[in-house]
């Protein structure tokens, strides 16, 4: 009975260890780390261009801000989606994020696109950016057309301008000129205008202008300095004709599967936004555009004649 009974002490001393030791070693162990949430971002403008350092410098304030939660991997240059397709990228899921313009969805954010209107009287992006802000807030009928994403910004561009072959100081002298437009509203308007409204990705529009293709391209000074387009044509005309409208989406279902607490980091980008919105004041001042834009001189538009309405 006595080798029983201390047997049965025993077995019970070393159970107590046992679960003693398994405790001790449950507290002790520390959880893995949660896996890098890793993002693709899809744009189509090209990796030099400022838009391009722009949204890097964005993701880098993301990842910083997150402690390396988060991974972004730039795809310029429509590598990831044409340009035209990029928006539906980030609906399908194939981009995470997406940089893009309305008006390569015609017909899509049409209520939006009312920024775009000539004639409005903005004094910059900037400017314009706040109304479009503010239509944001006031009408959900804006937000639905939105509801395939999560829209994390909605900015504006300043107005697009001339670079053309021929002379046309005045807006009658638009009428029969075939002009490249990027789509939607912008095509609208030249059509409304009398000119010959031609719609063509923007990477073919430097062989176009210097084969005579098409007369002019209407477009803003900081995506004409970019894609150099001074140097196929002879004049810039200051036609305040429309405005664009700019966009940071997110794919819903990589939105919705944030951590809240990183889904706030998103949300308050303020310092980017300012920086956006000066990259597109200097394009309303040729000089300053291009010093800020390609870092060249003034004088690379010295063989150009400027004209205004």
């Amino acid at each position: 009975m006595k080798n029983k009974g201390r047997l049965t002490l025993i077995g019970t001393l070393c159970l107590a260890l046992a679960l003693a030791a398994v405790s001790f070693m449950a507290a002790c162990a520390k959880p893995a780390p949660a896996p890098t949430i890793e993002l693709k971002i899809a744009s189509f403008q090209p990796p030099l261009h400022k838009s391009s350092e722009m949204l890097e410098n964005w993701a880098k304030k993301i990842e910083e801000e997150t402690g390396g939660k988060v991974k972004f991997t730039l795809f310029a240059g429509q590598t990831l989606a044409k340009a035209k397709a990029t928006y539906d990228a980030g609906v399908t899921g194939i981009a995470d994020v997406v940089w893009t313009f309305a008006g390569y969805s015609p017909g899509r954010f049409s209520l939006s696109e009312v920024t775009n209107l000539p004639g409005l009287g903005f004094k910059n992006s900037t400017h314009a950016a706040q109304a479009l802000a503010d239509l944001w807030e006031m009408f959900p009928e804006i937000r639905e057309q939105y509801k395939d994403t999560h829209v994390l910004w909605l900015s504006a561009a300043p107005h697009r301008q001339l670079f053309s072959l021929e002379p046309a100081p005045h807006i009658e002298d638009l009428k029969g000129m075939k002009i490249r437009a990027p789509g939607g509203l912008f095509l609208d308007i030249l059509t409304a205008l009398g000119a010959s409204a031609v719609s063509m990705p923007g990477g073919e529009v430097y062989m176009a202008l210097e084969r005579g293709v098409i007369d002019a391209v209407m477009t803003n000074i900081g995506y004409a300095t970019d894609n150099k387009f001074y140097e196929v044509t002879d004049y810039h005309i200051d036609f305040p004709l429309s405005g664009g409208m700019t966009m940071i989406a997110m794919s819903r279902n990589s939105y919705d599967s944030l951590p809240s607490d990183i889904q706030a980091i998103f949300q308050h980008q303020k310092p980017i936004r300012e920086y956006y919105h000066r990259f597109f004041d200097a394009s309303l001042n040729t000089s300053s555009c291009i010093s800020f834009v390609t870092g060249a001189e003034p004088s690379v538009l010295a063989g150009i004649t400027s004209l205004s309405s």
